[in-house]
């Protein structure tokens, strides 16, 4: 006996295409990217900065079944750190039956490639992937985790996640006052510029190529006190990309003044001074 059905047909065995029609469900995917590197590790605050910026600019290209629940970073080691992501996936088309998922996993599994390639990746790089994942059913949800690993000079990179942590070349003009208060006399303003002149003339060959005093000038405050001025200009300044995350550079640019200053300014080999107070912007 033989038995023909064509779809629309109404007299089917429609317990038994049930079966077989897939149904809607969902994913939560745990996502954990390891970066190894031989530079030092950004700060959880630059790394999160770094992640906010890119899903600000391009949560707008991922599907409106995508979701991005959670971010977050962790240091492991001097040199590695991690990137958490929690991605929710609604609408996956999957058998009723659990045992027959896996195509549903590798689906999910390609999603979440996509989804951190379309937001940490630059456009039309080559696309990297996990290296490991597992996935769980119950009823018409999956749960699952997907692990990253990433090491310098590795060519499958999320390079947009990256190259906003990869800090820039800048440079710095800073204004340095020194006030002397005295109980000697206060210098005439041309032998103060006479004496740096001096010391300048001798010791600028000591200072860094990337170093240059722009300016020097002398005041007379009071008949006890006068002032020193100097504009310096610093260049090749490595700092992050993003304003906010700039106060290990200050504290650079600020050791660098007090090192130029003492280099021209104090004896060799004597205890160094420093200045008491600063800012930058």
């Amino acid at each position: 006996m033989d038995y023909y059905f064509q779809d629309g047909t109404t007299k089917t065995p429609a317990a038994f295409q049930n079966e077989l029609t897939p149904v809607s469900g969902s994913a939560v995917v745990q996502t954990r990217m390891v970066f190894n590197t031989s530079f030092p590790v950004p700060s959880e605050r630059l790394v999160l900065s770094a992640i906010q910026t890119l899903l600000s600019a391009r949560l707008t290209n991922l599907s409106d079944f995508v979701k991005v629940l959670n971010f977050t970073s962790e240091k492991i080691s001097d040199t590695s750190y991690a990137v958490n992501f929690t991605l929710s996936i609604s609408n996956i088309s999957m058998s009723k039956n659990p045992d027959f998922r896996n195509d549903t996993y590798t689906q999910v599994e390609n999603i979440n490639n996509n989804v951190l390639n379309t937001l940490l990746n630059e456009p039309g790089a080559e696309p990297f992937e996990s290296q490991s994942s597992f996935f769980t059913s119950s009823g018409n949800q999956l749960n699952g985790g997907m692990d990253y690993y990433f090491q310098d000079g590795t060519t499958k990179t999320p390079a947009a996640f990256q190259n906003e942590l990869t800090p820039v070349s800048g440079s710095a003009v800073v204004q340095t006052r020194m006030i002397f208060n005295s109980s000697s006399p206060v210098p005439s303003e041309s032998l103060v510029l006479s004496a740096i002149q001096t010391l300048l003339s001798a010791r600028l060959t000591n200072l860094s190529d990337s170093v240059k005093v722009l300016n020097f000038t002398s005041e007379k405050i009071s008949d006890t006190s006068y002032a020193v001025n100097f504009t310096l200009s610093i260049s090749n300044i490595s700092m992050s990309k993003n304003p906010d995350f700039r106060n290990d550079t200050y504290t650079q640019v600020e050791n660098i003044n007090n090192n130029v200053l003492n280099t021209l300014l104090n004896e060799p080999g004597a205890e160094p001074f420093e200045s008491q107070s600063s800012f930058f912007t």
